[in-house]
């Protein structure tokens, strides 16, 4: 490694922990290989990280034409009382029993309903509740 281009700014106490630590273990690899070592690693493990993701979003719920990935919660009100439910891999679990969105909905309500206009959605990564008539004429839209 003897091309530099750029310096790397990095916390002060990084440098002072690194250069000790040559010092104690006779380390006389220059510090720029090093730097350029530990960003290909970097690199590396977040490639492999990101090699796993697509795996994961695989799994969760079809509900109809609308998927929901693994961690999607499902909510719905009844006389101000809230009844929620997950997706945990394949499945929509409420109260630790597998279900549908319409069972779900029924049972909170006490009575059959229109499950799709009855329950809103939280997505995996966000903070914004949906409601799943709204997600799936979306859904329905886009797909046309």
């Amino acid at each position: 490694m003897d091309n530099f281009i750029w310096n790397v700014p990095a916390p002060m106490q990084a440098f002072m922990d690194v250069s000790k630590h040559m010092d104690e273990h006779g380390i006389k690899t220059p510090l720029a290989e090093i730097v350029g070592q530990a960003l290909y690693a970097w690199i590396a493990a977040d490639q492999a990280a990101r090699s796993i993701e697509p795996l994961e979003s695989l799994h969760g719920y079809q509900w109809k034409s609308l998927f929901l990935p693994t961690g999607t919660v499902l909510r719905t009100v009844v006389r101000k009382q809230q009844f929620v439910a997950r997706v945990d891999g394949d499945t929509l679990v409420a109260d630790g029993q597998a279900t549908t969105p319409a069972r779900f909905a029924s049972a909170a309500h006490g009575y059959g309903c229109n499950a799709w206009k009855s329950i809103w959605l939280l997505f995996p990564g966000t903070t914004e509740w949906l409601s799943a008539d709204s997600v799936r004429a979306s859904n329905l839209s886009r797909n046309k």
